[in-house]
């Protein structure tokens, strides 16, 4: 099994997360923190992230659109 690509998502997560502790308030961050999570399959991680963007931005169309499209 290659695992390259998920060290890969877990990098960029990392590198998001890092970047969220200047700009906690970013919702492109936010969001794609979410999208590699639930790449991952880690649900309950992207229902996190989702969460906090959505606190950010009630309007965010990405966040909205993945709670529903996952059912989070």
């Amino acid at each position: 099994m290659d695992f390259r690509p998920l060290l890969g998502l877990v990098a960029e997560i990392n590198k998001l997360k890092s970047l969220l502790q200047s700009d906690s308030a970013n919702t492109s961050y936010l969001n794609q923190i979410a999208i590699n999570y639930l790449q991952m399959g880690n649900q309950p991680g992207a229902a996190l992230y989702l969460h906090r963007s959505l606190a950010v931005e009630a309007d965010n169309n990405i966040a909205k659109g993945l709670k529903e499209e996952y059912q989070l």
